[in-house]
């Protein structure tokens, strides 16, 4: 894996860094201030379900690219050497998303309504509750989180450490351990990712189940993940002229993955409504119903087009793979489409009426988002030193 940028890099990280402290503090201080003064009213749940959504799409990001890490030490191929740095920055702000975390506890009963007294009395609610009470409630709730980040964090820690240590010299003995432990991470990444979605996600509308689910949560994690690898490394000045110099078969292979990421995505999907729709159960229903027979389906058909069939028409062109700034845009607009794909995960299943956008949705994702970018420029920042970058670009160590 490459190790991380140079002097010009760093500057430009330091600044990143400073901006996005600033507008994370300001954008997260009203909303704190709200959840205070205006407890247990429609306000202060707006602003708990817009920094659920703000914390699920930045999550997405850091997990997505553990993920990918892990596949790129199974699989090897000179495509992680570009987005190696901005990955590793990702990952390594894990510890700061379990501490913004722990907020969203506060709001359990405000999100979910196995949680709520009140919603257990609808009667449509409360058989369902009933019966999954066993799994849905909020010391179990509690634990099964902890069992995920632990797990996140002791495979990030691992991985971290030894892009640290070693940059891009990664001796043999050490690539074969990081292999070990990729392919047994990406076996626990599966599963905790799996229920992840199912305790934050899924438990929105308690009555609904699904098997792709999980899966398909996995696939938009990593193409979010991905997608940020690329901007990252496009907006940094020595990791973009890296990436020019680069054979252009090198970033044929980043636009491949991201065209299979965004198939994938789609393929899976299609494929959960296509058998939801065709079951017509009514618990499948609750949750399909309300995005697909209201006015949620403008952000669906949004989806569609823009986390699908556009990034699917760009990468069928070689000659778009190959040009960074193209790469850039696409990378930039699905980042955008998977914050949108958050937004669509949650709020219908808080406001079935309809479209319901508020002002917190947008602050709580300045706010979120502003101290993990803050984070994740100052990681990347103090990476390997600028040697190491500067030989890892030299002609021996391409062919060592």
């Amino acid at each position: 894996m490459n190790p991380a940028p140079g002097l010009d890099d760093v500057q430009r990280l330091q600044r990143i860094s400073r901006a996005a402290l600033i507008v994370g503090a300001v954008c997260l201080l009203p909303c704190a201030l709200i959840v205070v003064i205006q407890h247990r009213t429609p306000l202060e749940r707006d602003v708990i379900e817009g920094y659920l959504i703000a914390w699920w799409f930045f999550a997405g990001i850091s997990l997505g690219s553990l993920a990918t890490i892990m596949v790129h030490h199974l699989t090897g191929g000179r495509w992680g050497r570009h987005v190696g740095p901005p990955l590793e920055g990702a990952i390594r702000a894990l510890p700061l998303l379990a501490v913004l975390f722990v907020p969203l506890l506060f709001g359990v009963s405000e999100l979910y309504p196995w949680a709520d007294p009140k919603a257990v009395l609808d009667p449509s609610v409360a058989e369902t509750v009933r019966k999954k009470s066993w799994y849905l409630n909020e010391q179990f709730f509690l634990l099964r989180a902890a069992i995920y980040f632990t797990a996140w964090l002791l495979i990030a820690a691992r991985l971290g450490r030894a892009w640290a240590r070693y940059g891009a010299d990664t001796p043999p003995a050490e690539q074969l351990r990081l292999r070990v432990w990729s392919t047994v991470g990406l076996l626990i990444y599966a599963v905790t990712v799996t229920f992840a979605a199912v305790d934050w996600i899924m438990s929105l509308v308690p009555q609904w189940y699904s098997t792709t689910f999980g899966l398909l949560t996995g696939v938009g994690q990593s193409l979010s993940g991905f997608a940020f690898g690329i901007v990252g490394a496009s907006l940094l000045p020595q990791l973009r002229a890296r990436a020019q110099r680069a054979p252009p078969h090198e970033l044929n292979d980043l636009g491949n993955l991201m065209l299979m990421f965004v198939m994938l995505w789609a393929y899976l999907a299609y494929t959960e409504y296509l058998i939801i729709w065709a079951e017509d159960l009514r618990h499948e229903n609750a949750w399909h119903l309300p995005r697909i027979e209201t006015s949620w389906r403008w952000v669906g058909v949004f989806l569609i087009v823009f986390e699908f069939a556009l990034p699917f028409f760009v990468l069928l062109f070689r000659d778009a793979k190959r040009r960074v700034p193209f790469m850039l845009a696409l990378g930039c607009g699905l980042l955008f489409a998977h914050w949108v794909d958050s937004v669509w995960v949650v709020s219908p299943s808080l406001h079935p009426q309809g479209i319901t956008l508020h002002w917190p949705i947008v602050v709580a994702s300045l706010g979120v988002g502003g101290l993990w970018l803050a984070n994740v420029a100052w990681l990347v920042a103090q990476g390997p030193s600028v040697a190491s970058a500067e030989l890892s670009d030299t002609p021996e160590a391409e062919h060592g």
